[in-house]
């Protein structure tokens, strides 16, 4: 459990981590692919996770960017 709010762990790991949704931080070296599901919703397949992770529609462009220069 960690007592500093989202927003502030985001700034400090900024070079590592991004956003996918309003609550889920992720190590960018973990994502295996981002992939769209149906016409506006998308995924995240984490490597070594079966279960998919859900994209906030927000969160997109900004993945996109951050997968593309790692």
């Amino acid at each position: 459990m960690l007592d500093e709010p989202l927003k502030q762990l985001e700034e400090e790991f900024a070079h590592d981590f991004v956003r996918a949704h309003r609550s889920v931080l992720v190590a960018i070296a973990h994502v295996e692919a981002l992939e769209r599901v149906g016409e506006d919703n998308y995924s995240l397949r984490l490597r070594g996770e079966p279960e998919p992770l859900a994209v906030s529609r927000r969160q997109v462009a900004e993945l996109r960017r951050r997968l593309q220069q790692s």
